[in-house]
């Protein structure tokens, strides 16, 4: 799935969610948020190869300029 708007790009791509691969791709030149809902079976979530810290069941907020 992909989507552009006001010059941001988003596209979503992987088994999510019957699987467990997810890849979200974000490019834009604007700092903005973006909110994840984390599933309880996730094991982990990487941005950029880093691994990041959550809470099962909630929402990851990540803001920066993509």
């Amino acid at each position: 799935m992909r989507a552009e708007f006001a010059g941001t790009l988003l596209e979503i791509s992987g088994e999510y969610p019957y699987g467990e691969t997810g890849i979200l791709k974000v490019k834009s030149a604007e700092e903005f948020t973006v909110s994840l809902r984390i599933p309880y079976y996730t094991k982990k979530v990487l941005l950029n190869g880093e691994e990041l810290s959550f809470i099962k069941g909630d929402y990851l907020k990540i803001t920066r300029k993509w």
